[in-house]
């Protein structure tokens, strides 16, 4: 890639972190956002999948889940 075209709006968003102080330079801006875009595409696919399988009736009901939990975990049996 040899450069970007960015819009006003976006060049101003870039120059009020880096006046904040949150940022070392755009690329330190730039590799935390698409950190967080790859966070949130994660979460979202996880939340998906999760109730597919809600759907399909894949899922343990709460007190298995916690049987499971505490024969995996016994010291959780106290709190």
């Amino acid at each position: 890639m040899t450069g970007l075209t960015l819009s006003s709006r976006l060049r101003k968003l870039i120059a009020s972190e880096m006046e904040a102080g949150k940022y070392k330079s755009p690329d330190a801006l730039l590799v935390d956002a698409l950190g967080a875009l790859a966070d949130r595409r994660a979460a979202i696919a996880g939340i998906r999948s999760g109730l597919a399988d809600a759907q399909h009736g894949r899922y343990r009901t709460r007190k298995e889940f916690r049987r499971q939990m505490l024969k995996r975990h016994p010291y959780l049996a106290d709190s």
